[in-house]
């Protein structure tokens, strides 16, 4: 320090084993020739008390492999930890990758839930498909071929039918939506609360490590009631389908959804986590009682048969 002060010259801290190397590394921080003179200290040397060996392994790299496809998804975990940490958390990663949906057609089905559409009256509602351009049909029809290959609907025989509308994303695809307004007129209304902003803020207070968990394609993880089901149907030019799970743009399905998440972190939500909708957050004071908490979230998800989705999760930041 005294060095540096005076030359702008610094001595990094390191370790040396016996014999003492004849010659070791100063840096010159300065724009200036620096002498030194003959005889002058430049360090302390002090014998170390505990010397552990840490290697940093291909698991270090946080990559999670899905074992049966050979296929590797980096998982966002903070670049910045100590190699401990990391391998610490990783290892935690490793324990629940099950949890994490590594292909889109991994869609977690849990068995804690299920969404009932009551209705005011049992009066069936229902509409022609919209006039659609070519090529927006042929967008429709790869669309429902994907949600009947990933099990999301299917063929229908349903007196309802509610048209499907495309809208285009900021990305320039293509978000395929239900028109269940006629629909929605008739389901009684679910008054489940979605939490505050204000009281997630608050509860944020003295927290210092965070994991961000977002689940995967969070709204087709929970089925719909089976005699509800054909409700849902949907109508294009090709045909008539119908939902096995909660589809977008019902009234009641953010309300189902948080009722859920509620359930199925019962106990850890405000304490150890806090949930919006599909978004988790998992905050804590220090490091080790964040993978404490993590690890607990995890455990709630795979006994709920929820997935995540890897590219939107992050951890120990």
């Amino acid at each position: 320090k005294e060095l540096f002060k005076e030359k702008a010259v610094v001595m990094p801290y390191g370790l040396i084993e016996d014999p003492v190397p004849e010659s070791v590394i100063v840096a010159n921080f300065s724009e200036d020739v620096k002498l030194i003179k003959e005889g002058e200290i430049l360090a302390e040397v002090v014998e170390a008390q505990e010397v552990r060996e840490e290697r940093i392994s291909e698991v270090i790299n946080y990559q999670i492999n899905k074992m049966d496809s050979g296929n590797s998804i980096k998982l966002d975990v903070n670049p910045n930890l100590s190699v401990t940490e990391r391998t610490k958390l990783v290892e935690l990663l490793n324990e629940f990758q099950d949890r994490f949906a590594w292909d889109k057609t991994e869609i977690g089905r849990t068995n804690v839930c299920e969404h009932v559409i009551e209705l005011k009256e049992d009066r069936p509602v229902h509409q022609p498909p919209y006039r659609v351009s070519q090529a927006e049909r042929d967008i429709l029809k790869e669309q429902v071929e994907d949600m009947l290959k990933r099990g999301v609907i299917r063929t229908s025989y349903s007196d309802y039918a509610s048209p499907v509308v495309l809208v285009r994303k900021k990305t320039g695809d293509w978000r395929f939506c239900v028109n269940y307004k006629r629909l929605n007129d008739l389901v009684v209304s679910d008054r489940h609360p979605l939490p505050l902003i204000e009281d997630i803020l608050t509860y944020l207070n003295g927290s210092q490590w965070f994991c961000t968990l977002d689940m995967n394609a969070g709204y087709w993880q929970i089925p719909i009631r089976e005699e509800d089901k054909h409700k849902t149907a949907f109508i294009t030019p090709d045909g008539l389908w119908e939902f096995e799970v909660m589809p977008f743009g019902l009234k009641t399905s953010p309300a189902v959804f948080q009722r859920c998440m509620d359930k199925v972190l019962a106990g850890l939500k405000w304490g150890n986590c806090l949930v919006y909708l599909d978004d988790v957050l998992v905050m804590a004071a220090d490091f080790h009682e964040m993978l404490s908490r993590l690890k607990k979230v995890l455990e709630r998800l795979r006994a709920a048969s929820k997935t995540l989705n890897p590219s939107k999760c992050s951890f120990g930041y």
